[in-house]
């Protein structure tokens, strides 16, 4: 219904026209205006045979313009823009005007490109849509349509506005496996003429309004890509889920922390000697003069957190702290890894007064056990991989 109005309009001209020609020039060109149309117009008219002949020119177009009418070279013009909206389907709209407005011996002339419209009517397509060539056809249809002697239409379609398809978007696979870090390209699968892109997240993209983004993942994630076309009737959303494969995880990559007992040689881990009647079987040093600070050595690995335990012979704990990768590695600036830049230092400070007690009362507690568990990037201690050491004995530095 939104188009009887202009149909109205076709049926007046076309039953009250003098003369025996009419000619329809439909724009299907946004671009345009009606400036444009009427100065094209009138040099097609003036430069041709037409005299009084009826011109019914119709523009679609997404902007508005204004009906009008004026003469040139003794014909009447008529001016009809209509402006299209999301629901516009040339196909249609033209089968409706042809119904109404094609004679017995009309003809269709495409001067841009074919169109798959069933028109019903003789077509032909124009090798181009120079003013020339237009002019000639013009005046051969003049010439035609005169020696009929009987009322004829002829239609001039210009077409520069892509007919309208709704675009498509999906991904192929919608699930993605990548290694932790990987670069990996989002490749979407898109048709249609697509002006707006947008991703969410936003995390990891190299770029959020382009088609094709990178992305570096850190974490499992879904990325979804929303999409507009050039008409600004058709918006689609398309989701992918990223899946990272962590590269330190308990069964895959983690290796086992140790203490380099034996393996290194530093000072303050002193074996105990043949003969030695006691139950520990290392002695660890503080590395502060009559505390009991110890610097404890091990092997690095590539988890980001560990977990930290001294116990007592019986298994109740006196110590149990979190550490982080910078609180072991090269970043803590132990000076250990001025000598082992590779290797990772637990700093231990059991000085205070419960721990301290404990320590001194040899004979109750002849040894305790360090504990040493990988937190992997999920998170999960790996108890698999757990770490217990030898039966050691802190001892102050003198």
């Amino acid at each position: 219904m939104k188009y009887l109005l202009l149909l109205l309009l076709f049926i007046a001209p076309y039953v009250y026209s003098q003369g025996n020609a009419t000619f329809y020039f439909i724009f299907n060109d946004s671009k345009l205006s009606r400036d444009d149309i009427k100065r094209k117009m009138n040099f097609l008219i003036e430069n041709s045979d037409a005299k009084k002949t009826k011109f019914e020119i119709v523009h679609y177009s997404n902007k508005f313009e204004e009906y009008n009418s004026w003469s040139s070279n003794k014909s009447s013009v008529n001016y009809k823009p209509t402006r299209i909206g999301c629901e516009f389907d040339l196909c249609s709209t033209l089968s409706s005007i042809f119904s109404i407005t094609k004679t017995d011996k009309s003809r269709l002339f495409l001067t841009d490109k074919k169109i798959n419209c069933d028109s019903g009517i003789e077509s032909s397509q124009l090798p181009n849509k120079d003013t020339e060539t237009i002019i000639e056809k013009l005046n051969e249809e003049i010439t035609r349509i005169k020696n009929l002697k009987s009322t004829q239409t002829t239609f001039f379609l210009f077409t520069t506005d892509q007919i309208s398809t709704k675009p498509t978007l999906e991904f192929k696979p919608d699930k993605i496996t990548v290694k932790e870090s990987e670069m990996v390209r989002l490749s979407p699968l898109i048709t249609g003429e697509i002006v707006q892109y947008s991703w969410v997240p936003q995390i990891g993209l190299s770029c959020t309004n382009c088609p094709n983004p990178e992305l570096k993942a850190q974490e499992s994630s879904k990325y979804t890509l929303t999409v507009k076309d050039s008409s600004g009737c058709n918006t689609l959303s398309a989701t992918v889920d990223i899946e990272v494969e962590k590269n330190c995880v308990c069964n895959r990559g983690l290796e086992k922390i140790e203490i380099q007992f034996g393996k290194l040689p530093i000072k303050k881990f002193e074996k105990k000697t043949p003969g030695l009647i006691a139950d520990w079987e290392w002695r660890v040093i503080s590395n502060q003069s009559g505390g009991y600070v110890f610097d404890v050595i091990t092997n690095a690995n590539c988890a980001k957190k560990f977990r930290v335990k001294v116990l007592r012979q019986n298994g109740g704990e006196i110590f149990d702290q979190i550490y982080n990768r910078e609180d072991v590695d090269s970043r803590s600036r132990n000076p250990y890894h001025e000598k082992y830049p590779d290797k990772f230092v637990f700093r231990i400070d059991l000085s205070d007064d419960d721990s301290y007690k404990l320590i001194e009362d040899a004979e109750k507690e002849p040894y305790f056990l360090i504990e040493i568990i990988s937190i992997d990037d999920l998170g999960i201690e790996c108890l698999e991989k757990k770490y217990t050491s030898p039966k050691i004995r802190p001892t102050k530095c003198n």
